[in-house]
């Protein structure tokens, strides 16, 4: 094994086994200080936003007021059970949660940042975060409106060695539809306010069927669906679902109005509004980026439409062009996470050619 290879291996299980849950402030603020360790000798500039920390690393003794490249890696992870927290190493591959998503991209981000950070003959910013898994509003998006500013973004999610260029946005939304109570037994007395919502779903689900395999459109899951009935004979008066739509650009301004045209009530309630996220392939960065690909790899890139979100979307709102890139990997959010070492290498390389040809 490579001294490298060892070297983001060590780190990588080191991060692996704090448990950085999205839910555990304590070890979220554990894992920060710990990177913070092994970064003091450059700037640290350290922010929270609802006790979620995060960090922000440059060479610099102040913040450039841009930054040419930032690299972005969060560090929270999905709940797991504590086995998943003892890394191993089998056949290639490094096993564990957060294996792929993205601790070992985070680790092999790290280790370069240590060695080319202060060669640059421009400001490169290490970006370190531990909300994304809930949305990246308390980190990356709370950095960006402190007036943290970059030229490009490379935002480590697993990729395969490919680059996202496309990802779909985001509505969530709260539909509550109203009834009549009454008796169970005497139905006609009432009006019952799920078979209201259950001919609506019918409708929703004509519109937007759900798909059977890998298309380019846009999506509604059913996330949740209630009423407040406790009990079997009373016809419930209202009915909620939480509705996530991930939608293509082609249908931005459209969508929500027709799932309000298929509804028979009125509803207003918008939880989550995120935008579609969109770079140029012909953006100068991304096509150094494809090169530097090519060059490590010996295929040529291909670039990617995600239909989950990260926090490159937060980029493209405020109008920074940023790609996700990032190792070949599976099992995310699963009991068998896995990331495969020597893709690993090759994501480092990667980066390594990309930073210092521009």
């Amino acid at each position: 094994m490579s001294s490298l290879k060892k070297q983001i291996l060590q780190l990588a299980t080191s991060l692996i086994k704090i448990s950085s849950e999205t839910n555990n402030a304590r070890l979220q603020q554990e894992i920060i200080n710990f990177i913070a360790d092994q970064l003091k000798s450059f700037t640290l500039e350290r922010f929270e936003k609802n006790s979620r920390p995060s960090l922000l690393v440059y060479s610099q003794k102040q913040r450039p007021k841009k930054f040419k490249v930032i690299l972005n890696a969060h560090l929270d992870v999905v709940p797991g059970h504590k086995n998943q927290y003892l890394p191993y190493v089998k056949a290639g591959r490094l096993y564990g949660r957060g294996a792929y998503d993205m601790k070992t991209a985070a680790a092999a981000e790290i280790v370069l940042f240590q060695k080319l950070a202060k060669k640059l003959n421009y400001p490169l910013a290490l970006q370190l975060v531990t909300d994304e898994e809930l949305g990246g509003f308390d980190g990356t998006k709370h950095q960006l409106q402190s007036g943290v500013k970059a030229e490009f973004v490379i935002v480590g999610e697993g990729t395969e060695l490919n680059i996202t260029t496309k990802a779909k946005g985001i509505y969530w939304l709260k539909i509550k539809v109203k009834g009549k109570p009454g008796h169970g037994a005497y139905p006609w007395r009432g009006e019952n306010a799920v078979w209201k919502m259950y001919r609506f779903l019918s409708l929703l689900k004509e519109k937007y069927p759900e798909l059977r395999e890998n298309k380019w459109q846009t999506t509604v899951n059913i996330a949740h669906m209630s009423t407040p009935n406790t009990t079997y004979n009373i016809i419930p008066d209202e009915c909620e679902v939480l509705l996530d739509i991930r939608y293509v650009p082609e249908d931005k301004d459209k969508v929500l109005k027709e799932i309000r045209d298929l509804a028979e009530f009125d509803f207003e309630e918008l939880w989550l509004n995120e935008s579609i996220h969109y770079v140029s392939k012909t953006n100068p960065y991304v096509k150094r980026l494809a090169y530097a690909v090519d060059l490590v790899t010996g295929q040529p890139s291909r670039f990617l439409k995600r239909e989950g979100a990260s926090d490159m979307r937060h980029y493209t709102d405020a109008k920074i062009a940023a790609v996700e890139f990032g190792p070949t990997g599976g099992g995310i959010h699963a009991a068998n996470e896995w990331v495969d070492l020597e893709s690993v290498i090759k994501f480092y390389k990667t980066l390594e050619r990309f930073l210092t040809s521009i």
